[in-house]
């Protein structure tokens, strides 16, 4: 019998002077004195005394160079063993290498996304004095405000006014609109951004209004310019005006906005854009903190505004904010990406919890082995050094594994990435990838491949070698087993959450009927609509020949299209509401050509819509969705009633008809209180033309092109689309994230049910011979078997309680991406473990289903 082992000295300073000094004197002296010291001072003490004699004497063990003998022990004979091992075990090492493989491979993928996306600096010079100034989405000042701000403030070194536009290119092949944005000449100096090729903006850029400068981003000058450097400095048509690209922006450039392709200068005369609606950046002195930057902005506004005669009350000024423009820019990004990396964290503890008991389970027919090594004066260090060896080849093997599954998640997810999502276009697998996986491959490798190896027992006798203590292994087989089962179970709520989430807002109704409904952005050529009457003939045109395709049931068109970003606000109210000014609530307008509600398919709830005889020489009118019905008019009925729109002297308009509330902007956002106004009596040249035809939307898009082109063919067609894709987009970030999750909680259950049925089978194979003797008792098969299966499912059961209280604790994070369903959903939090406690039930049937058939003969004779 052997008794507790010895106080040991540190195992991995033993096996580092093994490797070091071929005669084991140092080591063996080393030894022996510490025994002596640990006595009289204490084990803590006595450890630190060895590693302190320990590193003094290794920088003369390293100058002694001494020849190893030949199949000494080393770190090369470690790895010949340990390759050795590996091919000896093909199963067992192939299933530890697919495991580390699962885990480590889609922990890579989403750390390379995470750090292309959020963990990389922003390409700005000094990044943390970058703010935006805003309350709730947009703070729109006018250029006057935005130029006089900086001189009333203390903490702004630069204001960045910019606002949206579109831009036309003509020639070089089909005109084509893009969207893109006017701002300060001192935009890019002050972002600290140098063009690719050419220069930024100047002050002489600014002088002349419109300018003739432009600036283009990476991905317009390589689509329509073909990559060429000499288009710098070439004047191109937009607009119908000559213009001079003065520089191309690097492709790593980041704007504010993702759909922005071209820049052009503001004015230095505030007057000749005084009604361009402005957002606002700015730049704060060095060592400003973002509360003095607001109290001081908000201060600053508020003289702007007596200045300009336009006072800005109390409430205003208290929304007004000031953020970091990198959160203005990740916006909820960012907390995606850190929920999905940390599911992806959780498996990969999953697969290292596998892979530490599979390693467990390969001990136990190990022993004969190690037993083998002991007796021939292996020591506990060596062995922890063979083992290291073994397990840093199986890690280094899922690494590679790792990195093909890590690519092949990235191309598909790439191809579906969100146009929202900041730099998604720059996630690439590059030189920090690689290093995260290499490291993690080796960390999650080593600790799972020794930690079932660290009770072995430091004792000379063969018994003790041969079996480690049975009841440390259970103990660590049993906290992996409930470990994984609680990482399980907060990965699948995530997962069960944002699918639920997901279904929730596919229910939604938005309000129109997707089906069959294409659209594209038309802008006739300025020559063709000078005037509001010629613009309102052109488009009477389009419509007339639109009408005419076959299979088309209806059209129409609208300014700003659902799902699109644009729109106009104003303030609005019913006539004798009694309201001032001031106190007007805004609603949104949009302005529509005849036919766009029946080609929608939006439900018309009283009155009629508008229709061709709405022209500039009647009453002004207007449809009201329902939620304006309800703000401006209360229960009473709207047909025929005033709505005075805009303030001092507003427009009237008769209300004609109510129509079903339309989420415009995205399916998660309530609808707006709004109002449309017919084309003729607000005419605009530019609108998408929407139509309704059959179930093949591409023949149907195909022809609305064509015909447009055929009525004008120097009209400028852009961004053709689908009702059906516009919702899908809306909805891709969602399903993204649902989608990886529920990934992701597939590899949890896979591996949470191979972790439970290889800790149960261990289990009975270790017991084999305790089962045949209480079976040679009389005890039952059927009791051995549920004896066994109470046992296998207690650390389950821990496991699920613990992962429903850290899913409870955790889940709040996924509450600004959940829609329809609570953060702690009942149904979510009851099906999970459910679906757990199954799949661990199932795992460890077999296993004690074998318990049961095993005979008590045989084993008595074994």
């Amino acid at each position: 019998m052997t008794g507790r082992p010895g106080p040991r000295p540190p195992a991995v300073v033993g096996w580092l002077l093994d490797r070091l000094d071929r005669t084991g004197v140092l080591r063996g002296d080393l030894d022996e004195e510490y025994l002596r010291y640990r006595y009289p001072e204490g084990s803590a003490r006595a450890r630190v005394w060895y590693w302190g004699q320990a590193l003094r004497s290794l920088p003369a063990l390293v100058r002694a160079g001494v020849p190893r003998p030949v199949g000494g022990p080393g770190v090369a004979t470690d790895l010949a063993q340990g390759f050795r091992s590996v091919r000896r075990r093909p199963a067992g090492s192939a299933l530890v290498v697919i495991t580390l493989g699962l885990g480590l491979g889609v922990n890579a993928a989403v750390f390379s996304l995470l750090h292309s996306v959020v963990l990389r600096p922003l390409p700005f010079d000094r990044e943390e004095e970058l703010v935006r100034i805003h309350p709730d989405e947009l703070f729109y000042t006018d250029l006057a405000g935005a130029n006089a701000l900086v001189d009333r403030t203390s903490t702004l070194v630069a204001a960045l006014p910019w606002g949206r536009t579109l831009l036309t290119f003509e020639g070089d092949g089909p005109a084509e609109e893009v969207r893109g944005a006017r701002v300060d000449w001192r935009h890019f100096d002050v972002l600290g951004v140098r063009p690719l090729i050419g220069r930024a903006f100047t002050e002489a850029d600014a002088r002349t209004w419109p300018s003739t400068a432009v600036v283009l981003s990476h991905e317009l000058w390589v689509r329509r310019f073909g990559s060429a450097p000499e288009v710098v400095g070439r004047s191109v048509r937009i607009g119908g005006r000559m213009q001079t690209v003065v520089g191309v922006m690097p492709p790593a450039h980041l704007p504010m906005e993702p759909d922005w392709e071209a820049w052009a200068p503001l004015p230095l005369d505030a007057a000749a854009v005084a009604d361009l609606p402005l957002a606002l950046n700015a730049r704060l002195r060095p060592g400003v903190d973002l509360d003095e930057a607001r109290d001081d902005v908000r201060g600053a506004f508020a003289q702007v505004g007596a200045a300009q005669g336009s006072p800005i009350d109390e409430a205003e000024l208290a929304a007004i904010r000031v953020v970091p423009l990198r959160d203005h820019l990740l916006g909820s990004v960012d907390r995606s990406l850190f929920v999905l990396y940390g599911a992806v964290l959780a498996v990969l503890l999953l697969a290292g919890a596998n892979v530490a008991n599979l390693r467990a389970a390969q001990g136990v027919t190990r022993g004969r082995e190690l037993a083998v090594r002991a007796s021939l004066g292996a020591g506990r260090s060596r062995i922890l050094g063979q083992l290291a060896a073994e397990a840093t080849i199986l890690a280094l093997l899922g690494g590679v594994v790792a990195w093909g599954l890590a690519w092949g998640l990235h191309g598909w997810a790439l191809s579906r990435m969100p146009v929202e999502v900041p730099r998604g276009g720059q996630w690439s697998m590059g030189p920090v990838t690689v290093i995260y996986t290499l490291l993690a491959s080796l960390v999650v490798g080593l600790l799972s491949g020794l930690l079932p190896a660290l009770h072995l027992r430091e004792s000379r006798s063969l018994a003790a070698h041969a079996r480690p203590g049975h009841g440390a292994r259970e103990r660590i087989s049993a906290a992996l087993v409930a470990g994984e089962v609680a990482g399980a179970v907060i990965l699948l709520v995530a997962a069960g959450l944002m699918l639920r989430s997901f279904a929730a807002l596919r229910s939604v109704d938005p309000g129109f009927d997707t089906r069959g409904v294409v659209a594209v952005r038309v802008a006739p050529p300025p020559q063709r609509v000078e005037g509001p009457d010629q613009t309102v003939a052109w488009w009477d045109e389009v419509l007339a020949a639109t009408a005419s395709i076959p299979g088309v049931e209806a059209e129409g068109g609208i300014l700003f299209l659902p799902m699109t970003p644009g729109g106009a606000w104003s303030a609005v109210r019913a006539e004798g509401a009694g309201l001032a000014d001031e106190e007007l609530p805004s609603g949104s307008f949009r302005i529509v050509a005849p036919g766009y509600f029946e080609a929608l398919g939006v439900l018309l709830v009283a009155g009629r819509t508008l229709q061709r005889t709405d022209g500039a020489d009647t009453e002004p009118v207007a449809v009201i969705n329902e939620s304006l019905a309800r703000l401006a008019f209360g229960d009473a009925d709207p047909v025929g009633r005033t709505l005075e729109v805009g303030r001092g002297d507003p427009d009237r308009l008769r209300v004609v008809g109510v129509v079903a509330d339309v989420r415009q902007s995205a399916l998660r956002e309530e609808a707006w209180p709004e109002f449309y106004r017919p084309l003729a009596q607000r005419p605009t040249s530019r609108m998408y033309l929407v139509a309704r035809g059959g179930e093949d939307t591409s023949a149907t898009l195909a022809a609305l092109q064509r015909t447009v082109r055929e009525v004008d063919a120097q009209a400028v067609l852009s961004r053709p689309t689908t009702l059906e894709g516009l919702v899908a987009d809306d909805l891709s970030s969602t399903r993204l994230v649902a989608t990886l999750l529920a990934i992701f909680g597939g590899v949890a259950i896979l591996l949470g049910g191979v972790g439970v049925y290889g800790v149960t089978a261990s289990a009975v194979a270790r017991r084999r011979g305790e089962i045949g003797i209480r079976k040679a008792l009389g005890a039952p098969g059927g009791r051995v078997a549920r004896a066994a299966m109470a046992r296998a499912l207690m650390p389950v059961g821990a496991g699920l309680l613990l992962g429903a209280i850290g899913a409870a604790a955790l889940s709040g994070l996924l509450s600004t991406l959940l829609f329809g369903v609570e953060a702690r959903d009942p149904l979510t939090f009851l099906i999970v473990p459910l679906l757990l406690g199954a799949v661990a039930t199932a795992a460890v049937t077999i296993p004690t289903l074998r318990a049961a058939r095993v005979d008590p003969v045989q084993t008595l004779r074994g």
